[in-house]
């Protein structure tokens, strides 16, 4: 996730059982450029190994220069991001506006297959309408938008790209594993996942498939993997304020059960985070680091007051403070 999966908070999800970490994604032209902001983001420590890049953009060339980059850089892993709906990304034809052209998704991923000796893998959404709409072209007349095909006012005659087109389409190519994020491109994050197409894609998928999407809890953990034979589960937002759940979902998995840390082990987790985002980004860590504090107070009655505090804190003694200064309910 760009702008949460920092150093710190890909250590707190390592040491609460995450078994692959993955970097925030970067776009292929930043790595190009020599943005040292860019290599400074993806860049981590052994301890979170196997630690995977996630790589976006639209062009087989440039992702041919950018994979060798990040192999040189000592990664355990590519994962090419064929399904960030953000615009920012897809107004210029990366992430999952890819999905709309099966060919080109095709030939990025050999390019990068053949460019590195690392694994490749790739992220999908379940699908994308194959034409664009006049909502997106109206977002920005400037963007790859404008030259994509205007579907009509009834959506009659699009269709969809979906997740099977696309592993059809790499099927005969080495990739390592395919993430799957069960909703299609028009649910973004909301709505229920369509767990039917990441079954349907199961045998057209040799390496590692992942389910992704809708995952907050060990029981959506359990299902996903019941229903759709995946090999594994792809947490994100899932994760986002309650880092724990890699255990959870770990212990669940093997005994049917599993115990929510309380109080007091949550707030020594979110301390800890505190203190890792202090040590890796200075006083900045720490205003980043409002995110996850409001992430982290998800859940709990009568948490509101505490919540603006922490958001408004400007010291890791301030953090403590607050976390050990209040008594509220815990509801989680």
């Amino acid at each position: 996730m760009a702008g949460v999966t920092d150093k710190a908070f890909r250590r707190i999800c390592k040491e609460q059982g995450a078994d692959v970490i993955y970097t925030e994604f970067a776009s292929v032209d930043a790595l190009l450029h020599g943005n040292d902001q860019t290599r400074e983001m993806i860049s981590c420590t052994d301890f979170e190994r196997p630690v995977v890049v996630q790589l976006f953009g639209n062009e087989p060339k440039k992702f041919v220069r950018a994979c060798k980059i990040v192999e040189s850089m000592g990664f355990d892993g590519i994962d090419i991001n064929f399904g960030c709906p953000a615009y920012k990304v897809i107004k210029n034809g990366g992430g999952v506006a890819c999905m709309r052209n099966p060919a080109l998704v095709r030939e990025i991923v050999q390019a990068a297959c053949e460019a590195v000796d690392i694994p490749i893998s790739i992220k999908i959404r379940a699908s994308i309408n194959a034409r664009i709409t006049e909502q997106e072209r109206l977002m920005d007349k400037s963007s790859a938008f404008q030259s994509a095909p205007l579907l009509d006012k009834e959506g009659v005659g699009g269709g969809n790209i979906t997740a099977l087109d696309i592993v059809k389409s790499i099927q005969d190519l080495p990739v390592a594993a395919v993430m799957i994020h069960a909703r299609s491109y028009e649910q973004a994050f909301d709505g229920v996942p369509d767990l039917e197409m990441v079954k349907a894609i199961r045998p057209y998928v040799k390496g590692v498939l992942l389910a992704n999407g809708g995952i907050h809890t060990p029981e959506d953990a359990k299902r996903t993997l019941d229903e759709t034979g995946a090999d594994g589960v792809g947490i994100a937002r899932g994760a986002w304020g309650s880092p724990w759940m890699f255990r959870l979902i770990k212990d669940y998995m093997a005994t049917g059960k599993y115990s929510m840390p309380d109080w007091d082990q949550k707030k020594e987790i979110i301390l800890r985070h505190a203190r890792l985002a202090l040590e890796t980004k200075g006083d900045h860590g720490l205003i980043e680091m409002r995110k996850h504090l409001s992430h982290y107070m998800r859940g709990f009655s009568h948490a509101s007051d505490m919540r603006q505090q922490l958001v408004s804190a400007t010291s890791y003694k301030e953090i403590e403070d607050i976390l050990y200064n209040r008594l509220f309910v815990n509801d989680r």
